[in-house]
């Protein structure tokens, strides 16, 4: 495998508080990371320390040249701006030294891949979290970089808004792009990881291979159905019914297909995780 970014026997200090000591890791082309651990472990450190946005106290952070600059997806996106969706993307590019026709060139690509063509002009300001949480990510890949980071991507979102995450890391990883993101909803890691780093009493623990289990996604919703609509019937391993709260058991390539079937009908979705198909 292509390494991307090494690091070795790295430290960070902050007011002679000690963050992270003798970290030893090397990230890789294609994959994707989860680095979990508790409030305060030092996750959102390490992820810094990977962008550039910090310097190590002790150690190096090696880049390897074809990495470029790494993309960063902040936890705290600003929420109240003002700027068009469109507008505000080109206003990121020019902070990113991109020329105006790569920066429309590139535009045009997220716009597409994040499927947000149809809001191009409509007001950040007035978007979901959801929808904000897809600006965030499209200003970070504004200059193609290779590498993504993430912090708790999944933070304050709604669990249809969490399934498009996932569905864009899955392109994304699709495309070959690095992924390596904070998190502590196992489901996301479960869906996309490649490797698991936890982190805890300033180091790394545990550096692991996610195995490739397969998984259901599970859908229980509140909805008045007299019987299972055609698709929810086709596309269910089993679906369990309590009055009108229904549990469907799905695979997850049907999942965004029977989220919008599902809203159409008004159902109101109350939880979305997965779970091993051998537990059924």
């Amino acid at each position: 495998m292509e390494k991307l970014i090494e690091l070795k026997n790295v430290a960070k200090v902050y007011k002679k508080h000690t963050v992270l000591e003798n970290v030893h890791t090397t990230l890789y082309k294609g994959e994707t990371v989860a680095i979990v651990g508790k409030n305060g472990a030092g996750k959102s450190t390490f992820l810094k320390l990977i962008g550039g946005l910090s310097k190590p106290t002790k150690g190096t952070v090696h880049l390897h040249k074809e990495t470029g600059t790494p993309g960063f997806v902040v936890e705290q996106f600003p929420q109240e701006l003002r700027f068009t969706l469109a507008g505000y993307l080109q206003h990121m590019g020019r902070i990113q030294g991109l020329s105006k026709k790569k920066r429309s060139s590139r535009i045009e690509e997220l716009l597409e891949t994040f499927e947000m063509v149809e809001f191009r002009h409509e007001e950040i300001i007035s978007f979901s979290k959801g929808m904000k949480q897809k600006v965030n990510m499209m200003q970070a890949l504004l200059s193609s970089s290779k590498l993504l980071l993430l912090d708790e991507p999944l933070s304050g979102l709604d669990a249809r808004a969490q399934l498009e995450v996932e569905r864009i890391f899955t392109k994304l990883k699709e495309r070959g792009m690095t992924i390596v993101f904070t998190c502590h909803e196992e489901r996301l890691i479960h869906a996309v990881a490649d490797r698991v780093i936890t982190i805890g009493s300033q180091r790394i623990l545990k550096n692991e291979r996610v195995q490739l289990i397969e998984h259901l996604t599970v859908i229980e919703a509140n909805v008045i159905l007299n019987k299972p609509l055609r698709l929810l019937k086709e596309k269910c391993t089993k679906i369990e019914r309590h009055g009108n709260y229904w549990i469907f058991y799905i695979d997850k390539k049907y999942v965004n297909e029977f989220l919008a079937e599902l809203l159409a009908v008004q159902a109101e979705v109350v939880k979305l995780y997965h779970m091993e198909r051998e537990e059924i």
